[in-house]
């Protein structure tokens, strides 16, 4: 599945932005856009709650006494951010993409409260579908911020620079909260997500001035 659906992404052009030269007498990197020094982080924290989520389930299921079923449970998560992708993905949006970004990350952190407070493997599938659901209404228009945010000739490095951050989130996430399923539990681990998406939450909003900032680049795949 992975294979087919990277060559059929590598396959269509008409999302693919054409390539732009840089513009004359642009100096620096990205992170002289105020708009990128306010996402990065929250994507950090972002991939913090991912890392954080996958190591608390798999403990919490082997603690249930149903390691086997830590897959499903994962399932379970990444079921309800597929199902919101679709959802997303099939509507024409006309909120701004810096209010969905903050409102997505709002539910994020909503979503990521129940897993503390539920004990049963059951109706944790559940649960975690739920907060599942905030995830891609919370990546996808991230991503289009990044993209309308930068200038055109920057785009590359931007959406790398984001995309670089998640996969650092995802690995600080783990590890913080293996150590913390080793010393508490698999209960107190998934206060590790909801603390990652509450920092997000909040750098978002802190910054929120930087990421409504008028667009530079051209309309965004995400609206």
């Amino acid at each position: 599945c992975t294979l087919a659906g990277s060559l059929a992404l590598a396959a269509q052009r008409v999302t693919e932005p054409p390539p732009r030269p840089r513009a004359a007498g642009a100096r620096g990197g990205v992170f002289r856009n105020p708009g990128v020094v306010v996402i990065t982080p929250v994507f950090l924290a972002l991939g913090m709650v991912f890392g954080a989520i996958d190591v608390s389930g798999v403990a919490f299921a082997q603690e249930q006494g149903h390691k086997a079923l830590a897959g499903v449970l994962l399932g379970c998560y990444a079921l309800g951010s597929g199902t919101a992708a679709l959802w997303y993905g099939a509507r024409h949006w006309r909120r701004p993409l810096a209010r969905r970004f903050l409102a997505g990350l709002g539910l994020l952190t909503a979503g990521l409260v129940p897993p503390v407070l539920v004990g049963n493997l059951w109706l944790m599938m559940a649960v975690v579908f739920f907060s599942g659901l905030a995830i891609s209404p919370t990546i996808i228009p991230g991503y289009g911020l990044v993209e309308r945010l930068v200038p055109p000739h920057q785009l590359t490095e931007g959406l790398a620079l984001v995309s670089t951050s998640v996969g650092v989130g995802v690995a600080a996430g783990s590890s913080l909260s293996g150590r913390v399923v080793d010393a508490y539990g698999s209960h107190a681990a998934f206060l590790v997500p909801l603390g990652s998406a509450v920092a997000a939450a909040l750098i978002g909003l802190a910054g929120s001035g930087a990421l409504g900032k008028r667009e530079l680049s051209s309309r965004s795949i995400a609206e």
